[in-house]
């Protein structure tokens, strides 16, 4: 993103400003008139009439271009002035002389002459602000800059220049939330149109937050956009941000590579071993197994990889083992009085791919208690995703509560992506 305003483009509406309202006094037989000839775009101007001498004077100086009479004239004429329509043209005429010689400052006190006279129309006034604004962003008065910049976007707060201005301003001058609050302001108005929000706008607002460290705003962004782009390969920037910033705990790690890999986001040879050793560590022989044959399947890991062969080496015996002994656990996990054995039977479900009986018994797990309700509501809800029970599985992720609530919520999105 670059500064779209520049100093070619507020001459521009400087001029236009300047063209508007540089009236000729009309003369009546022995009688000054004090009254202008209204510009054909612009309104009729009633000028005091004990100021009309100064004001022709003042005129008179700016087009010949003499910088100290004009500076004379200027003083007699703001001495003399009595309305905004006296104040307004003065200020016009403070805009010819600053055009003739180029010089930002002069223009910056021209352009807010205009816009103090009272005289300025609204349409008139957002010009002048907006080009009050790049004049002072020419200067590297940030602060000015953003004042002006601002009051444009309270007439019009979809002005996209003035929005990517200030987005670039705050970044520079490292004031990240009010950069991201523009960006979220540009993001609502899309919607608001009925417009999906470019997916840059979405990037740039992230990126924002990352450079910023605007800790309340990562996730969320993160989420919002992924909504709106759920691409793979977005999936994989925005679970590996949750993944650098959530400080999770194992298990909590174990649930977010398991939607890595359900998002079909694991993409390195390394992060299918890690997954997979992880998952045969945790006694899930079955899982760790189907995680290798993925990989290897995908390209991304060969077959003849160290770790590949003892990770398949290390669970292929155990798997029919594992499989036997829980079903044997069921009469156990049932008369039991706490969750314990009915969650241990669930996770054995779940790792060999059998989810209508893992969420069988993580809801029996639950009734009986004793378990950490957030672990097994999200895992519950994995099972219910993976079963095909999408409002099940929506249930049991919104039950989820304190640190893991923001996995739940990126599980949710998966669930809404495949809609």
């Amino acid at each position: 993103m670059k500064m779209v305003s520049t100093l070619a483009i507020a001459a521009t509406v400087l001029t236009a400003g300047a063209a508007l309202s540089s009236p000729a006094f009309a003369q009546k037989k022995g009688k000054e008139q004090a009254q202008a000839a209204a510009p054909a775009e612009g309104p009729k101007r009633n000028y005091t009439k004990g100021a009309m001498k100064a004001l022709q004077e003042l005129q008179a100086a700016a087009n010949a271009g003499d910088p100290t009479d004009f500076a004379t004239k200027l003083a007699a004429a703001q001495a003399a002035a009595k309305n905004a329509d006296d104040r307004y043209f003065i200020g016009q005429m403070q805009l010819t002389m600053a055009q003739k010689s180029s010089n930002d400052a002069a223009l910056r006190e021209a352009v807010t002459a205009v816009l103090n006279s009272g005289g300025a129309s609204a349409e008139e006034s957002v010009k002048l602000r907006r080009a009050l604004g790049s004049l002072a962003v020419r200067s590297k008065d940030y602060p000015a800059a953003i004042a002006a910049f601002q009051e444009v976007l309270k007439a019009n707060p979809n002005d996209a220049a003035v929005q990517n201005d200030l987005i670039v301003i705050y970044r520079e001058q490292k004031q990240y939330p009010q950069a991201i609050a523009i960006l979220e302001q540009s993001i609502a108005a899309s919607k608001a149109a009925g417009q999906k929000p470019p997916e840059n706008t979405y990037k740039l607002a992230l990126q924002t937050a990352l450079d910023g460290k605007v800790q309340g705003k990562i996730l969320p962004l993160t989420r919002e956009f992924l909504s709106a782009y759920p691409t793979a390969q977005n999936w994989g920037t925005a679970l590996d941000l949750y993944r650098s910033s959530s400080r999770a705990d194992d298990a909590t790690l174990l649930d977010t590579f398991r939607l890595m890999r359900t998002a079909k986001t694991l993409d390195q040879a390394n992060e299918y071993l890690a997954l997979a050793d992880t998952l045969a560590l945790g006694k899930f022989y079955a899982e760790a197994r189907d995680v290798i044959n993925e990989g290897v399947a995908s390209g991304k890991l060969k077959a003849s990889h160290p770790g590949a062969v003892q990770v398949l080496r290390e669970v292929s015996g155990k798997i029919a083992e594992d499989r036997t002994a829980i079903a044997a656990l069921e009469g156990r996990a049932r008369s039991e009085a706490r969750g314990t054995m009915a969650l241990r039977l669930a996770e054995g479900y779940y790792g060999h791919g059998m989810y209508a009986k893992a969420a069988e018994f993580y809801r029996l797990a639950l009734q009986k208690g004793g378990v950490d309700t957030n672990l097994v509501n999200t895992r519950l809800g994995m099972a219910h995703a993976l079963g095909g029970q999408r409002a099940e599985a929506e249930a049991a992720f919104k039950a989820v509560t304190g640190p893991r609530a923001d996995l739940a919520g990126f599980w949710m999105l998966w669930l809404q992506s495949r809609a």
